[in-house]
C-alpha cells in the first residue's frame, strides 16, 4: 500500500509498481474535513520476462541432450512458452526449438552430433510481445556421448602393387574419429574358397584376434589410433608381409598368404565409449586373388621396393622408380620364361632321337638275321654280306662281315 499526501493538482504519477498487475487506487480530498473517496481499478501493462533460471543437461546419448531449467524470476506478464536454442562448438549460428508450451521446463535435443560439444539457452515469452523474447539464460556446454565409430573405407590396390602368391599390396584409407576416441584399428584377413564371394558384415565374427593355426579369420596387423595416423593412413600397406608386432599386450603376426587363393581384406576401427566398453565399426572388404607361385619372384622384389624406396624419397617418386623395377623384372621373368620352353623343346627333340635310334637298332638287328640266314644258303657263291649302320647319336653300332 502506497500513500501519497499533500497532492495538488489533477495528477500525480505511481512509481515502483509490478508490471502485469491489478491495482486500487484511491483518492480523496482534503479541506477543512476528509471528503469522501473515490476508488480505481487498473492494471500495469506487461513487460518482457526475466530469463529462465538454473539451465541443465541431463541424459545425454550420442545424438541427444536433456535441457531442463525454472521459470523467470519475473514473468512480467503471462507467459506464453519457450524456446531452446543450441549451436555446435565449430558454429556460431544458433538453432532454435519450436515453441515449447509454458506448462513444461523440459526439452529433449535431438538430432546431434556424436561426441560433439554444444552450447545452449533458454528464452521465454509473455504477453507484451508474442514476437519478442527475454533475455537469454547463462548459456551452458555439454557434449554428446561417443558413438561407433564412422564406417572405414575399403582398401584399394596401391597403384604399383603386382598381383603376387603371397602378398598384397594397397592403400590404407584415412580413418574417421569424429563420432568419438579411436583406440585400434585392424587389418582383417579372412581366408575363403576359390570362387568365393565376400560374405555379409552380418556374418563377420564379433571376436577375431591374432593368427592361429588354421584359421580362416585373424587380425593380421594391429594399430593405435594415433600410429596409424601418422604412419599408415594414405600411404602403401602390404598384407603378407611376414612380420610381426605386439599391441596391447598381444603378438600379432602379419602372415604370408599362400598361391593361389581368395582372400578378403577388411579394415575395423575400434571405438571407446566413457566407460570404456569398446565400439567397433568394420567397412567393405577388398577381394583379393593371390597369383601363382611362378610369378611371385618379381612380385616381392616389386613391393619391398615399394616399402623402402617410398620411405626415402617419397611416395610419387617411389611410384616411378618401382614402376621400372618391375619392368625390369618382368623382362628377366619372361626371358627365363622362353629359356624354359627352349630347354623343354630341346628336351622332347633329344627324347624323339632317342626313340629313333631304338628303332634303328631294331633294323640293324633284323638285318643281321637276314644276312646270316642268306650266307648259309649261298656258300657255293661265297657271297659275302656287308652291313654297316650307325645310329644317329651314336648309342646303336653294328658292323657285321661274312
Amino acid at each position: 500500500k502506497t500513500t501519497l499526501s499533500n497532492v495538488t493538482g489533477l495528477s500525480t504519477p505511481i512509481d515502483g509498481l509490478i508490471p502485469s498487475r491489478n491495482y486500487t487506487v484511491t483518492v480523496r480530498a482534503f479541506t477543512v474535513e476528509t471528503g469522501p473517496a473515490a476508488s480505481l481499478i487498473v492494471n500495469t501493462l506487461s513487460i518482457m520476462p526475466s530469463p529462465p533460471l538454473n539451465v541443465t543437461v541431463s541424459g545425454p546419448t550420442s545424438t541427444s541432450l536433456l535441457v531442463m531449467w525454472n521459470s523467470p524470476m519475473n514473468p512480467n506478464g503471462e507467459l506464453q512458452f519457450y524456446m531452446v536454442y543450441h549451436t555446435g562448438i565449430y558454429s556460431t549460428n544458433y538453432k532454435k526449438s519450436d515453441p515449447i508450451p509454458i506448462s513444461e521446463t523440459t526439452y529433449n535435443l535431438s538430432g546431434l552430433v556424436p561426441y560433439t560439444e554444444y552450447s545452449i539457452y533458454v528464452t521465454a515469452t509473455n504477453d507484451a510481445r508474442i514476437d519478442a523474447e527475454s533475455e537469454s539464460s547463462a548459456v551452458i556446454s555439454r557434449h554428446t556421448l561417443p558413438s561407433h565409430p564412422r564406417t572405414p573405407q575399403t582398401p584399394s590396390l596401391s597403384d604399383v602393387h603386382v598381383q603376387s602368391a603371397t602378398r598384397a599390396t594397397f592403400v590404407a584409407p584415412d580413418v574417421d574419429a569424429s563420432n568419438g576416441p579411436v583406440r585400434y584399428i585392424d587389418f582383417i584377413i579372412h581366408h575363403a574358397a576359390l570362387g568365393s564371394s565376400a560374405p555379409p558384415l552380418s556374418a563377420v565374427p564379433s571376436v577375431v584376434g591374432p593368427y592361429v593355426e588354421g584359421s580362416d579369420w585373424y587380425v593380421a596387423v594391429r594399430y593405435s589410433y594415433t600410429e596409424y595416423q601418422s604412419k599408415v593412413a594414405s600411404n602403401q600397406f602390404t598384407v603378407g608381409s611376414g612380420s610381426t608386432r605386439t599391441m596391447g599386450g598381444l603378438r600379432y603376426r602379419n602372415m604370408p598368404l599362400k598361391p593361389e587363393q581368395v582372400y578378403f581384406i577388411y579394415l575395423r576401427v575400434i571405438g571407446v565409449y566413457e566407460n570404456g566398453k569398446e565400439m567397433p565399426s568394420i567397412g567393405q572388404p577388398l577381394k583379393y586373388v593371390t597369383s601363382d607361385q611362378t610369378s611371385n619372384s618379381f612380385t616381392s622384389t616389386a613391393t619391398g621396393c615399394s616399402e623402402s624406396v617410398g620411405m626415402i624419397i617419397g611416395p610419387a617418386s617411389a611410384s616411378f622408380v618401382c614402376l621400372l623395377t618391375i619392368a625390369a623384372h618382368i623382362i628377366i621373368w619372361r626371358y627365363r620364361k622362353r629359356v624354359q620352353k627352349r630347354f623343354a623343346l630341346e628336351q622332347r627333340s633329344n627324347l624323339s632321337l632317342e626313340r629313333m635310334d631304338s628303332s634303328l637298332c631294331d633294323i640293324v638287328a633284323n638285318s643281321e638275321t637276314i644276312a646270316g640266314r642268306e650266307a648259309k644258303s649261298n656258300d657255293e657263291n661265297k657271297t659275302t654280306a656287308h652291313y654297316d649302320v650307325f645310329c644317329a647319336t651314336s648309342k646303336c653300332h653294328s658292323h657285321i662281315v661274312t
